[in-house]
C-alpha cells in the first residue's frame, strides 16, 4: 500500500513496500522523501525505463538517519535492481553523510522499456526512524557503445560527442580518401577530470 502526501513543492513523501511484488510506482525526475522506520527493513519502488537505451542516474541523500559511531559503516543502502534482486546500481550512505546537503550519485546502463526496482535497505548500524531522499533520472545514450553501431563522420570537419556517463563509450567511423596520412585531434570541452 502506498501512502503519498505533499512534502514540499518539488518533493513527495512515499512509503515503499516490503516486497517487490507490491512496490508502488515512482516517476523519473522527481524527488521523493521516505521514512526509514526500522533496522534491516527493505523498501521497494518500481519504475519503467524509456524506450531508448540510456543511463539511469540514482541520487540519494541521508536527511536524518543517525548511524553507528564508525563513519565508514553504511546505514542506508540504495539499489536499482531487477525482480530477482540482482543489483545494477548500488550506493551506500554512511554516518558521514548524515544531515548532509550533498547528493550521492550512482549511475548504470539499463535495458529500455524494462521494469526495474529501487530497493532501499536500512542497514544494521543505523538508529531509526529517520528520513532520506532519492531521485531517478534517465539520460539517453546518444551514440553506440560498440564498433558495430559506430556513427559515420565526415573528414575535415569538427565532430562533437557527449559522454553520457562515466562508463559510456562512443564509437565513430570514417571512410578514407586518397590520402595515406590522417590526423585525429581531440579536445575536452567540459568534462570534469579526476
Amino acid at each position: 500500500m502506498m501512502s503519498v502526501t505533499a512534502y514540499a513543492e518539488t518533493e513527495t513523501e512515499v512509503t515503499g513496500s516490503t516486497t517487490y511484488s507490491d512496490a508502488p510506482s515512482i516517476s523519473r525526475d522527481k524527488e521523493y522523501v521516505t521514512l526509514v522506520a526500522e533496522r534491516a527493513q527493505d523498501q521497494w519502488y518500481k519504475f519503467t525505463t524509456p524506450a531508448t537505451k540510456g543511463y539511469c542516474y540514482l541520487q540519494s541523500k541521508n536527511i536524518s538517519v543517525p548511524a553507528h559511531t564508525t563513519t565508514s559503516y553504511a546505514n542506508l543502502y540504495v539499489y536499482v535492481c531487477n525482480a530477482y534482486g540482482e543489483a545494477y546500481i548500488t550506493d551506500r550512505l554512511t554516518r558521514a553523510d548524515y544531515g548532509g546537503s550533498d547528493w550521492h550519485y550512482a549511475v548504470g546502463s539499463l535495458e529500455p522499456s524494462t521494469t526495474y526496482y529501487v530497493r532501499i535497505n536500512a542497514g544494521e548500524y543505523g538508529t531509526y526512524p529517520g528520513y532520506m531522499k532519492f531521485k531517478l533520472s534517465y539520460k539517453k545514450d546518444k551514440y553506440a557503445n560498440e564498433l558495430s553501431g559506430a556513427t559515420a563522420v565526415a573528414l575535415n570537419k569538427v565532430n562533437t560527442s557527449t559522454l553520457d556517463a562515466y562508463e559510456d563509450e562512443d564509437w565513430f567511423k570514417f571512410t578514407t580518401g586518397d590520402s595515406t596520412k590522417y590526423e585525429l585531434y581531440g579536445k575536452n570541452v567540459d568534462i570534469t577530470t579526476h
